[in-house]
């Protein structure tokens, strides 16, 4: 996004509409590349975590947070984590935002989408759903854990099960973001995903700018993983996407790329991985318009602030 665009949003006086929401920060998985949920790091983010202290109950949802949001005017909440569905109360949460008419949106891994009740549940009060895939199945399962894979595959299955139950349908994104171990196979998940129905989104790999980071261990810890992960060979990553954009044609699969938009080179994406200049000209306009809390009732004007 150029700078011009990023003015004329501004002169345009944008309200607050959208709250991203970290439900909690636990998660059952254990994916080799996170910075806080790999098997290194897993037990230190537990004991931090402890050291928070409570995260927002139900109760502290319904009486302080549901009338602030009607009162803002934000229409859009986007649920995160973390993995919400680890969360005692998940499903509560998204029919009463449901029914007081916000625009809930739940971001998951899709492993704990196990049974027809919580797939009905999430159809009936969301309107879009984003799960997690990293490739095909040997190479997610070898990131993200064994069986992770079919677990999402199943949950795909659910969901449309439901929405077929209650005719409705709802937007169901798979991301996957882009890096160093499934760059010669982005293409594959198109052909693995053609079935559901889906929309692909391929995510190219971001992490917070270190200026950012609080803990100087997460601070030491991303710059590990972030220069790990981004060492990919640009032309193979252009000729993946190419390819996955033709399969996405041939098989009438939505295939899209963000924070890059197709069409783009070989030489843009060398530069996202190479050239920190490059990332920080693609303008962020989300504290125009957003807000983002954590699992405990802090906000934040930034995804990457906390």
């Amino acid at each position: 996004m150029s700078l011009a665009t990023a003015f004329r949003y501004a002169l345009n006086k944008p309200k607050l509409k959208n709250l991203y929401w970290d439900v909690t920060f636990r998660c059952n998985l254990r994916c080799k590349y996170c910075f806080y949920w790999n098997p290194q790091r897993a037990e230190i983010t537990l004991k931090k975590l402890k050291e928070y202290g409570n995260e927002l109950t139900f109760s502290d949802f319904r009486t302080h947070v549901l009338p602030n949001l009607r009162n803002t005017g934000i229409k859009h909440v986007t649920i995160t984590g973390g993995e919400p569905f680890v969360r005692y109360g998940i499903l509560d949460m998204l029919k009463t935002l449901h029914e007081n008419n916000f625009i809930v949106v739940v971001y998951t891994n899709g492993t704990l989408i196990d049974t027809r009740s919580k797939a009905l549940n999430i159809v009936l009060s969301c309107k879009g759903i984003q799960l997690s895939l990293d490739g095909p199945e040997e190479v997610n399962d070898e990131l993200r854990g064994a069986g992770v894979f079919n677990r999402v595959i199943r949950c795909l299955s659910l969901l449309q099960e439901a929405m077929d139950e209650v005719e409705k349908e709802i937007p169901v994104v798979v991301n996957c973001v882009i890096n160093k171990h499934n760059m010669r196979v982005l293409s594959n998940l198109v052909e693995e995903l053609k079935d559901y129905g889906v929309t692909i989104s391929f995510q190219f790999l971001e992490w917070k700018p270190i200026e950012l980071i609080c803990d100087p261990e997460y601070r030491a810890w991303s710059l590990t993983v972030g220069e790990e992960l981004r060492k990919v060979d640009p032309e193979t990553v252009h000729r993946e996407c190419m390819k996955a954009i033709e399969l996405g044609r041939k098989y009438h699969v939505k295939v899209k790329f963000h924070p890059l938009t197709w069409p783009f080179s070989a030489e843009d994406v060398k530069r996202w991985f190479y050239d920190s200049s490059f990332r920080s000209s693609n303008h962020c306009l989300f504290l125009w318009d957003s807000i983002r809390m954590d699992p405990y009732g802090n906000l934040y004007p930034c995804m990457y602030i906390y």
